[in-house]
């Protein structure tokens, strides 16, 4: 029996929120579980057209968002907290590690090119989410080839 990765499991799950369901996608970085906006952390997704708030659509929104979408929309995801992040953000949402599926939904936005590694602000996993960053635009996936010259 291989004890130690389920004694790995249960501390990562632990660390976590219990599961919730995503009720809304806002974009490729920001989702809704309930009543609660959830922002994910480390992360920046191109914006989509929102024309009630005059925001204009940014080169490969719509692809984040449908990835974003393809991803958690319906499903189970785990939330967890990083102590070296505020618990929200300025707009009152809720940030957080997300979770679905075994996969760190934050990090699969950088690796597969839809989003860079947001590094404005401090938090665990930024050298990762830096490399993951670089790994992507040597490859030129994603953001890196679609908005190049954007």
């Amino acid at each position: 029996m291989r004890i130690v990765p389920i004694i790995a499991l249960v501390l990562f799950l632990l660390g976590c929120s219990k599961g919730a369901v995503v009720t809304y996608v806002y974009d490729g970085d920001t989702i809704k579980i309930g009543g609660e906006s959830i922002r994910l952390i480390g992360v920046d997704t191109p914006e989509n057209e929102w024309k009630e708030k005059g925001v204009k659509a940014q080169c490969y929104g719509k692809e984040a968002t449908d990835f974003m979408k393809k991803m958690v929309l319906g499903k189970k995801v785990w939330l967890e907290y990083d102590d070296k992040t505020n618990k929200q953000d300025k707009y009152g949402r809720t940030l957080a590690y997300v979770y679905v599926d075994g996969k760190l939904v934050n990090a699969e936005l950088i690796k597969q090119g839809y989003g860079v590694a947001y590094t404005y602000f401090p938090f665990t996993k930024m050298d990762d989410f830096k490399k993951y960053n670089e790994e992507a635009k040597k490859s030129g996936i994603g953001i890196w080839e679609a908005c190049k010259t954007q």
